[in-house]
């Protein structure tokens, strides 16, 4: 059957696929989209994470004297 989306094969522990078909059946949803969206949120939270251990490497190597504060910002 052609479909419009890619498609992933994988193998997972029998537990947690019946954890994730209880969850489908309890939410009314397909397994195959509420593992999509499981997905989805993982990578947000990935992104999430890589994002902050980025902004406090930048934070601690900068020189914060050349920053503006909110009030100089604003009143200026």
């Amino acid at each position: 059957m052609p479909t419009r989306h890619p498609r992933l094969t994988i193998v997972i522990e029998q537990d947690l696929y019946e954890t994730i078909k209880k969850l489908a059946k309890a939410k009314k949803v397909s397994m195959s989209y509420l593992v999509t969206q499981l997905i989805r949120e993982a990578l947000a939270l990935k992104e999430d994470l890589l994002l902050s251990e980025l902004s406090e490497k930048r934070e601690k190597s900068c020189e914060r004297e050349r920053y503006l504060c909110h009030k100089g910002i604003w009143e200026s």
